[in-house]
């Protein structure tokens, strides 16, 4: 979701790339231990694997609709599941999901930043062995 968003952009912003974000600037706040990446890291960890599947299920992965990006990944008080617990939600849980599908690529690939920025994203998916933690 978050990878395919980013791939219509193309290849010219990290930022964008990795997190369907317009500017890097997003990117660095989450990884710098902001309360707002605390939130999504502790609620996303403990629900990884729930997210994922509500994605999956609702066959969300490769589906490039920009109602998701809103949805997802553009900044929000919450997440919007349209289920009774998004007040619950951390903002921007497609966000935190990519993060984890990059963490898994790069733990699992050995290859250059410029030669990742130039991959599909399908095939970074692919590569990253991505499998939500239970």
């Amino acid at each position: 979701l978050a990878l395919e968003a980013a791939q219509q952009q193309g290849t010219r912003r990290i930022g964008h790339r990795l997190l369907g974000e317009q500017r890097a600037q997003p990117l660095l706040d989450v990884r710098a231990g902001s309360l707002h990446a605390r939130r999504l890291g502790g609620l996303g960890q403990e629900n990884e694997n729930y997210v994922w599947r509500y994605f999956i299920e609702n066959k969300m992965l490769y589906d490039s609709d920009q109602k998701f990006i809103s949805r997802f990944i553009s900044p929000a008080p919450f997440s919007k599941f349209y289920l009774e617990i998004d007040n619950e939600t951390p903002g921007r849980i497609g966000t935190w999901v990519g993060w984890q599908i990059v963490r898994s690529f790069i733990e699992n690939n050995k290859v250059s930043l410029n030669d990742f920025l130039k991959m599909d994203a399908k095939e970074i998916f692919e590569k990253s062995k991505y499998k939500p933690k239970k």
